[in-house]
């Protein structure tokens, strides 16, 4: 799927992630494991293991009576996902699926134009090789879906217990590390007047992550581990789905079709429902090969229309722009020496606890924010965050860690030797300038019949002009902060992007010329199978059933209407959660 210039550019990871592997001081995980799945009945199937199907499975499973299958495409977690410090070495390994956008509609820095979307592709989905981060969202982002797809059991005051019930299995740390790199943008949002660790969903927190024990805890540790000694469930893992399986006379789904080292597909019945759980990209790949989906896209590929519906519209991420400022006396230790001493300590010399440290925005109001609004909790629910920063540090000649994230964004090798060569004679300040409600929206569609093909994932970033003008904004917060006394005397590095070199250099039309260029993903995905009302405008129903096809489901962040001002792993097993509850409530009340 990649080609072959940057498969190269990635041999160092994933040297490192293999040795990261023989870490003495990491234990190997244990999950419950089922050997002899083709010959049992099951009540429900769930096909993927990201969180909102980890959580899914827990509940289920409460039910003695009800015999739960879980089907992953992954493996088990590898050793090196479960160092916190390590997760941005893991794009490059097996436990990611590694699919790669259609070209954009204007130059990039990209290489071919494309960008690297990263999903995880093991236990736990992306919750494997994801930054950790927990932020659910605001209330205002839950009151929204609630209002978008007419139905008040996604409000926030009946999504919040849903929250609080998650923290029984999801624990979190919140490390406050004061290097100078943090200790620098706190500076600077101080002297802007911005809210530190307040009530208020604005300015600058310290966010949690789930991170336990200085390990990482995904939602496969979180909800799987614990039912090892639960019979009625069952966890099979490198298994591919090729479809599900619908009765052509009742449109129910009844099974799922897989391939499991057999030279012929296998096929396993669900006497109750199948819930889909495999991801924002896969999920609904996944139902256009069932036969669910636009009918003109499926005639086209080839695959007979069982019920017509907007699989794959409405993709929606939170893209971000960087932006590297010049350091000169950034103090850390590389993160080779980090690696090191964790593998034979287990101690975690997490000096980079400027990733937690995230900057909140609404760029509407941000001019006539003052200080007294920094203790009005009202804000939660009324005004939605539209700009995040997220920064990360790095010291001269530290060229992994800035050759990883350009490498795993699919950057061309040039713009990386312009980089480095900045790096070998200074440290940096990278910020991510992120947006959280993007109108732009994307699709994912199919590529042809063979469940094998990746999808074709057509990204649209900046195709409504909304987001451009947003994106302007948030990069206008950084440059206030850039020109506060604790960063004004830095250097924004120049790295003589060709299309922009015409304007001056940190003008708004440069500034403009270089997002389009440089913008990428922060895998957040959502959408594809939109949660609604309406059958025309959304795939399933406001308890995740999927419009005219009886028992299937589908439980991951491709439900969700409209994305949170939040990162989405924690709000998707939130999704698993409730779902839980609905399925116990209809099949409960009837038995």
């Amino acid at each position: 799927m990649f080609p072959n210039r940057f498969m190269s550019s990635i041999l160092s990871v994933f040297g490192l992630s293999l040795r990261l592997n023989q870490c003495p001081t990491i234990q190997k995980q244990t999950y419950p494991k089922c050997d002899d799945y083709l010959q049992r009945d099951f009540d429900f199937i769930i096909v993927g293991s990201g969180p909102g199907g980890c959580a899914l499975a827990n509940r289920l499973s409460e039910n003695p009576d009800w015999n739960v299958l879980m089907v992953e495409a992954g493996g088990y977690p590898s050793k090196a996902s479960e160092i916190p410090a390590a997760a941005q070495f893991l794009l490059g390994t097996s436990e990611n699926w590694k699919f790669l956008s259609e070209p954009l509609n204007y130059p990039t820095a990209h290489l071919d134009n494309r960008i690297h979307l990263p999903q995880g592709k093991a236990l736990g989905g992306s919750s494997t090789i994801n930054g950790l981060l927990d932020v659910p969202g605001q209330a205002y982002d839950y009151n929204l879906w609630a209002d978008l797809v007419k139905n008040d059991i996604w409000n926030w005051t009946n999504v919040e217990p849903y929250i609080k019930k998650s923290s029984e299995y999801l624990k979190t740390t919140n490390p406050v590390v004061l290097t100078n790199g943090r200790m620098k943008i706190e500076s600077a949002a101080r002297e802007l007047g911005l809210d530190i660790n307040g009530p208020s969903p604005f300015g600058f927190h310290d966010e949690p992550m789930n991170v336990v024990n200085n390990v990482r805890l995904s939602m496969a540790k979180a909800y799987l581990q614990p039912l090892i000694k639960r019979k009625n469930f069952c966890l099979v893992v490198d298994t591919f789905v090729n479809r599900v399986v619908i009765d052509p006379k009742t449109n129910r789904a009844v099974g799922i079709e897989f391939n499991n080292g057999y030279n012929r597909p296998k096929i396993i019945n669900a006497t109750k429902e199948v819930i889909v759980s495999a991801g924002p990209i896969n999920s609904p790949k996944l139902l256009m090969l069932s036969g669910l989906g636009p009918k003109d896209h499926l005639k086209k590929i080839g695959i007979p229309l069982i019920q017509n519906l907007p699989v794959g519209k409405n993709l929606q991420d939170h893209y971000h722009v960087p932006i590297f400022l010049q350091i000169q006396d950034i103090s850390q230790i590389p993160i080779n020496k980090i690696l090191t001493v964790y593998c034979s300590t287990g101690q975690l010399l997490n000096n980079d606890g400027i990733v937690s440290f995230i900057g909140f925005f609404n760029t509407h109001h941000f001019k006539n924010r003052s200080c007294k609004d920094k203790n009005d909790t009202t804000l939660w629910v009324t005004t939605p965050r539209d700009i995040e920063l997220i920064t990360t540090q790095g010291f001269q000649n530290e060229g992994l860690v800035i050759d990883t994230y350009l490498n795993g964004a699919h950057f061309h090798p040039k713009y990386n030797k312009r980089l480095r060569e900045i790096n070998s004679k200074v440290g940096w300040l990278m910020t991510l300038v992120t947006l959280l409600h993007p109108k732009s929206k994307g699709t994912v569609e199919l590529k042809n019949k063979n469940p094998k093909e990746p999808p074709l994932i057509q990204l649209n970033y900046f195709d409504h002009p909304d987001d451009m003008k947003t994106m302007m904004k948030g990069i206008g917060i950084y440059l206030r902060l850039k020109n506060t006394k604790s960063l004004r005397n830095y250097r924004l590095s120049n790295l003589k992007v060709e299309p922009c070199d015409k304007f001056r250099f940190m003008s708004r039309e440069y500034f403009k010329c270089y997002s389009k260029m440089f913008v990428t993903t922060t895998f957040h995905y959502a959408g594809t199978c939109r949660m609604g009302s309406d059958p025309l405008k959304s795939v399933v129903d406001p308890t995740l059933r999927v419009h005219g096809v009886p028992n299937l489901r589908v439980c991951d962040s491709s439900i969700i209407p409209e994305l949170m001002g939040g990162h989405p792993s924690v709000p998707t097993a939130i999704v698993g959660e409730k779902l839980a509850d609905i399925i116990k409530d209809t099949y409960l009340s009837v038995e």
